[in-house]
């Protein structure tokens, strides 16, 4: 029998966790996904949960702000080229705010 949910822990570090409701610099979630969702559609439903998110997640066409940055299972994925890529049971998402500055 095919698995119907999947468990991805959601890891978010900064100051994005206050945009979540939180109040400490790191806030760890255990979120049910379907198998196989896309990384995009689990970014987006997480957007629709937390207005605050959205703002710092995509501009106001849809498109991603370039003011986070995605860690999938220790790798640091590249918006939005690999936003299709598949969640699975056990995957790790990090989600950590842009840094610039020399």
């Amino acid at each position: 029998m095919e698995k119907t949910t999947a468990r991805v822990r959601l890891e978010v570090v900064g100051w994005l966790p206050q945009a979540m409701g939180g109040a400490a610099e790191r806030l760890r979630l255990d979120e049910s996904v379907e198998p196989g969702m896309s990384l995009e559609r689990f970014l987006r439903n997480l957007a629709q949960r937390y207005p605050q998110l959205k703002q710092a997640m995509f501009q106001s066409e849809g498109e991603y702000s370039g003011l986070m940055n995605v860690v999938l299972n220790d790798r640091l994925l590249s918006l939005p080229r690999e936003q299709v890529t598949p969640l699975n049971d056990g995957d790790v998402v990090i989600l950590v705010p842009a840094y610039a500055g020399g």
